[in-house]
């Protein structure tokens, strides 16, 4: 027989639904700042997989989102408006990340980041926009990784085959 769980505190329920938008820009953020490590990889001359730990991970020079968004810029990676965007998607998902408080996207501080994004509509939500904007950072981070995949893959030596023989 299982055993039920007793009913959850209605104040519980909510505390939980109050940090969706939280788990939702981690996760977004998340995916942005993987997405710019794998391009940043893809763009770059291969390297072994101890190399690479050691500049994306622990104390490497490349460990945090800002340092990865930075060197893209950098080597032309990615261009203004999505360096800008970047920078403030990032500081939105600090925002959350780093708070023992609850923070949601009315906070003022979170609002004026999110009117900063180069794609702003006068009356737009900034949840909305928020979401919006980061989704489409992160196409334009994947096409430009595609981008680069298909320019390494057509520049491989290619096996000759000789066609005179059987």
């Amino acid at each position: 027989m299982i055993e039920q769980q007793p009913p959850r505190p209605p104040y519980v329920e909510k505390l939980l639904e109050k940090h969706v938008s939280a788990a939702n820009v981690l996760v977004v953020g998340g995916q942005i700042e993987d997405t710019l490590e794998k391009l940043l990889l893809t763009a770059g001359r291969p390297i072994s997989n101890k190399l690479a730990k050691r500049i994306f991970t622990g104390m490497g020079p490349l460990h945090s989102f800002s340092g990865k968004i930075e060197i893209a810029y950098f080597f032309e990676l990615i261009d203004d408006p999505l360096y800008g965007d970047l920078m403030l998607i990032k500081d939105v998902r600090n925002a959350f990340a780093h708070t023992t408080t609850y923070v949601s996207f009315s906070d003022e501080r979170i609002a004026t980041k999110c009117r900063q994004l180069s794609t702003w509509r006068t009356g737009a939500e900034a949840q909305e926009r928020f979401y919006s904007r980061a989704l489409e950072c992160l196409d334009t981070l994947r096409q430009d990784m595609d981008r680069f995949l298909m320019a390494k893959a057509l520049q491989e030596p290619t096996v000759q085959i000789d066609d005179d023989q059987d």
